[in-house]
């Protein structure tokens, strides 16, 4: 009877494993669902939060044509005016003079537009002397500055892929692009010493256009500041967001103050070779040559949100753009950390399949050493039990037991029936056949979630830096022979072998002995 027992303990056990191993196929295959379904409602969640980044890049565009299409306008008005001094027409000059007021008037608010768009965003604010070009409609000149600007954006870590994708380069090729056409546009604007004097702008005048260049950036905290009905709270939280944006402003304007260092005579040398040379080369040789924004660290303390992104005082370091960068570069970190989990998980669900064939093999074998009319017990039990047929003892305390299964009390004379292995006994509560049994159940080592990260644990087992602990499967307890030399028990094939915390019988089984030698 101890022999058939000892069977039947190992056929539940094994359709335990079994049913376990669907269990994890149908599990990984949900969370594959999941995760996709999670991945792709989050990219869709950022997609239609960066339409609001979308439209402000559009209507940058949009500003940068117009300023260009009115100072080509401005350009031919005093190409005119040239003309109609020689003649004396001073109705037509006055007439000429109101309209070059009306589009320079115009070209002052498409520039205070243009650089509060650009803070939203996160781009580097364009110098004064940009609207001076398009004031005196020197739009060969604002061509000039765009060129270097986009030297200046990739210098500052802004992701010009797309903009390379559109001329079917690569960013390091639209750059050295960029630099030779800079070398073409100096000789229509006559060389670098007309483009420095082009540059030279006063600081009354950097003052002028840029002290209220944040007016309308602070325009909602100073609705709050002046409401009476406004909180404590809300005020001091607004006049914060006023002094931010003042400071960056003030530091943006000392910056362009600053501009008095000119391009050298050979510029366009020093642009030929950057032209031929690697990306960290170029950014050496030509980034001190366009002061047009300041680098360095904010004096208010300010840090970037991310460290790809150049701190810069006329940078917005909470801009769309930075904070657009940051949620798509942690959507990429948790998509590896979904790809990393689940071949985690399909890795282990492979290793128990590899194994199912020699799992059914012996179930079969099992199955054919078994009394028929003991199996025809055990399969009615299994049907009608939930596919739980065999229980186990389970010790409460020295004196009191319970049925692993419905965990009702057993008496202890029936404890001690069962433990003899002399007959087949049933609990009196779910009636599942009792037995004494447990095996070596090799568990994963514990790792302290506070010590180590999820990612860091996946890594650790992916590197076999976990081992495996032999326990006790009904206590849960190591089972050592010693514990000192991590010696594992062997379970003897007389079921003499019991486990020293709940004195379950150690039943060898030798598929998953198998399983142990092969990890």
């Amino acid at each position: 009877m101890k022999k058939t027992l000892s069977k039947l303990y190992q056929l539940q056990v094994l359709s335990d494993q079994l049913t376990s191993t669907n269990k994890k196929r149908q599990e990984l295959n949900e969370l594959r669902e999941q995760n996709t379904l999670d991945y792709e409602l989050l990219r869709t969640l950022l997609n239609k939060q960066n339409e609001g980044l979308y439209e402000a890049t559009r209507l940058r565009d949009s500003i940068y044509r117009d300023l260009c299409d009115v100072a080509e306008r401005i350009s031919k008005i005093k190409e005119r005016q040239v003309r109609e001094q020689s003649r004396i027409n001073y109705r037509v000059e006055v007439q000429l003079d109101r309209q070059l007021t009306s589009f320079q008037h115009a070209q002052h608010t498409k520039y205070r537009e243009l650089n509060q768009l650009l803070w939203r965003i996160g781009e580097p604010l364009r110098h004064p002397s940009y609207l001076k070009a398009a004031l005196e409609g020197h739009k060969d000149h604002m061509t000039l500055m765009d060129l270097e600007h986009t030297l200046q954006r990739s210098f500052a870590g802004y992701d010009l892929t797309h903009e390379a994708q559109a001329y079917e380069m690569t960013v390091s090729e639209l750059l050295s692009a960029q630099c030779l056409k800079i070398v073409e546009q100096l000789k229509k604007v006559g060389g670098v010493v007309r483009y420095n004097q082009v540059l030279s702008i006063s600081e009354a005048q950097c003052r002028d256009l840029t002290e209220g260049g944040f007016d309308a950036l602070i325009s909602e905290e100073t609705k709050i500041m002046e409401s009476p009905s406004a909180e404590a709270d809300e005020k001091r939280a607004a006049r914060e967001q006023v002094r931010h944006v003042q400071a960056y402003f003030t530091a943006a304007l000392k910056s362009f103050a600053k501009l008095g260092d000119s391009r050298p005579k050979e510029y366009e040398v020093i642009l030929r070779q950057a032209a031929q040379t690697t990306d960290e080369d170029r950014q050496a040789l030509l980034e001190p040559l366009m002061p047009l924004s300041a680098s360095g660290t904010p004096s208010e303390g300010h840090a970037p949100l991310c460290d790809q992104y150049k701190s810069d005082y006329a940078i917005n370091p909470q801009g769309l753009l930075q904070v657009s960068q940051e949620k798509f570069d942690r959507l990429l970190g948790l998509r590896l950390r979904m790809d990393k989990v689940e071949e985690l998980q399909e890795r282990e669900l492979h290793s128990e399949e590899s194994k199912m064939s020699e799992k059914l093999t012996l179930q079969e074998t099992l199955r054919a050493e078994i009394e028929p009319q003991v199996l025809n017990k055990f399969d009615r039990l299994l049907k009608a039990r939930d596919f739980k047929a065999v229980a186990y003892i389970q010790r409460i305390n020295e004196r009191e037991s319970s049925c692993s299964a419905c965990r009702v009390t057993i008496p202890q004379g029936l404890r001690q029936t069962v433990r003899r292995q002399e007959k087949l006994s049933n609990c009196p509560s779910c009636q599942r056949l009792l037995v004494p049994f447990a095996h070596i159940d090799y568990i994963k080592e514990e790792v302290d979630p506070l010590l180590v990260s999820e990612e860091e644990r996946i890594e650790m087992e992916e590197r076999g830096e976990i081992g495996q602990i032999p326990a006790c499967s009904n206590c849960e307890q190591q089972l050592y022979a010693d514990k000192e030399t991590k010696e594992v028990i062997t379970p003897s094939a007389d079921l003499s072998t019991f486990c020293p915390n709940c004195f379950s019988f150690i039943v060898p089984l030798q598929f998953q002995v198998n399983a142990h030698a092969e990890s």
